[in-house]
């Protein structure tokens, strides 16, 4: 081991943490610059050295970033700092892009890719940027290449809720060396955000007012468009997939007194006296809908139209076998403001008696339903449950308070089947081969679903029929008939 000089400490560890060093005869900022420095591994002490083959100190940082290596304004170490890591999941990607369509003149900028939603605001059948999308990149590729802030340091002046207008400086920045993950190497990423103020606790305020408006924007629900979300349970945060153009829900087909019943008690749930009501009685404010019936009878399709008509953001939990009660606490817990949360297949998460369907899934019954309705459930949330095998379902499950509403969804009738027809058609004349085209699957006792019938008129579209063709070819259409295990479901074909 090479020796210190006199007056000197050694300062080697003696395992993979500090060894208490020795003071040696320093002044206190020389001794705190000493530690500092060899504490968070930027630069070793020209006063001591270390001993030979000694194991390699744990890095330990006291502070979201060094100023010394990247060369902040001397002014920024005494502003407060606060750090946003990319494990902290869907709040540090709102933030990253937020801060790539705010600042003006950043100082380096990365690759990064933007949801297509121009389109959506052309009126349909006038879609000339869908066209020019679809030629460049090929059908449904959706994201178009975008920039975002890339390292370093980036200004941004906001105007806060008193009316001024400061300036808050955000460093991107990466850590450490490269780690191999099972997809590629990455580094340790953070933004460290700065707000310099003469009170330490105004500039908290002012901070936490600062995320809170750019979560608002983040999960703000616009009239134009669904924001469809998903829970990413490796690191059990919910991510937005994708924005799409609502469905018009008149164009949704439905039994019309099962339109008419759930329209009339989301319209209810959603008002404001109704969430009063259920505040003063000690009520958990949240509605719940079971939507059952054959495949293909148009459940997720009435979701959506939902999501578009009352401007919530679309929530999905699929359950794998990683779920456990926590983390599906977690998922409804944490999910966006305004939300609907979405569970299809529900009959395939437990048996009859309660247990797990999957024998890797930790989730259990009882976790399951205390998420939905217990003491920690999310307010202001509608949750819709959807299952093609209702007698399936524990009876626990179905009582009121855990679902409220029960939607059966049925084979298509007559009605149902002209008012579908005129939503593919709808010029002059197509009144008689609406009728006609009712009267044709009912005369031929043809077992339809709302899907089927979806596949007939891409159909007809594709063989470019008008709507009296479309109406008189549904008896010689060549349905598809059920194979493997289609043959035991509860649907027809």
């Amino acid at each position: 081991m090479t020796q210190c000089t006199d007056n000197e400490a050694t300062l080697a560890g003696t395992s993979s943490t500090w060894a208490e060093p020795v003071r040696p005869n320093l002044s206190d900022n020389e001794f705190k610059k000493l530690i500092s420095g060899v504490a968070t591994g930027t630069s070793r002490p020209s006063t001591c050295t270390v001993a030979q083959n000694a194991p390699e100190p744990l890095l330990t940082r006291v502070r979201p970033f060094d100023g010394r290596s990247v060369g902040l304004p001397d002014a920024l170490e005494n502003a407060v700092q606060f750090e946003l890591t990319k494990t902290d999941g869907i709040m540090y990607d709102n933030m990253l892009e937020y801060l790539s369509k705010n600042i003006p003149a950043p100082s380096s900028l990365r690759l990064g890719w933007k949801q297509d939603n121009a389109r959506d605001e052309e009126a349909d059948g006038e879609r000339p940027a869908f066209q020019q999308a679809h030629n460049s990149f090929g059908s449904g590729h959706g994201k178009t290449p975008n920039s975002e802030i890339g390292l370093g340091l980036h200004e941004l002046a906001y105007k806060f809720e008193d009316d001024q207008k400061r300036t808050i400086y955000v460093l991107s920045q990466t850590l450490g060396n490269p780690i191999g993950t099972f997809r590629e190497a990455s580094f340790y990423q953070s933004l460290i955000i700065f707000l310099l103020e003469d009170d330490r606790k105004t500039a908290k305020l002012l901070l936490e007012e600062f995320l809170r408006a750019v979560w608002r924007v983040s999960t703000k629900t616009d009239k134009a468009q669904v924001s469809i979300w998903r829970f990413d349970l490796k690191n059990a945060f919910w991510s937005k997939v994708v924005a799409r153009k609502p469905r018009d829900f008149s164009l949704v087909v439905l039994d019309k007194e099962t339109k008419t019943n759930i329209l009339d008690d989301l319209t209810w749930f959603l008002k404001e006296d109704t969430a009063d009501f259920y505040s003063r009685h000690g009520i958990p404010y949240h509605r719940a809908y079971l939507f059952y019936g054959p495949p293909g009878s148009g459940k997720t399709s009435t979701i959506f139209a939902l999501a578009g008509a009352f401007q919530r953001n679309l929530c999905f939990i699929q359950t794998d076998t990683g779920m456990t009660d926590d983390s599906f606490r977690t998922a409804v817990g944490q999910a966006p403001p305004k939300s609907i949360i979405v569970m299809e297949d529900v009959d395939s998460l437990f048996t009859i008696h309660r247990e797990t369907s999957s024998k890797h899934s930790s989730l259990t019954f009882s976790g399951f339903l205390n998420a939905i309705d217990g003491l920690a459930s999310p307010e202001d949330v509608v949750f819709v449950l959807t299952t093609n095998h209702p007698e399936r379902l524990d009876p626990a499950l179905l009582r009121p308070g855990r679902v409220d509403v029960r939607v059966e969804f049925k084979t298509p009738n007559s009605e149902m089947a002209r008012e579908y027809f005129k939503t593919y058609y709808q010029e002059e004349g197509s009144d008689e081969s609406a009728k006609l085209f009712a009267k044709n699957i009912t005369k031929g006792h043809i077992p339809i679903s709302m899907a089927q019938m979806q596949h007939y008129f891409l159909h007809c579209h594709r063989r470019q029929f008008d709507h009296s063709k479309a109406a008189s070819e549904v008896t010689n259409f060549a349905w598809q008939k059920p194979i493997g295990r289609e043959e035991n479901n509860n649907m027809m074909y």
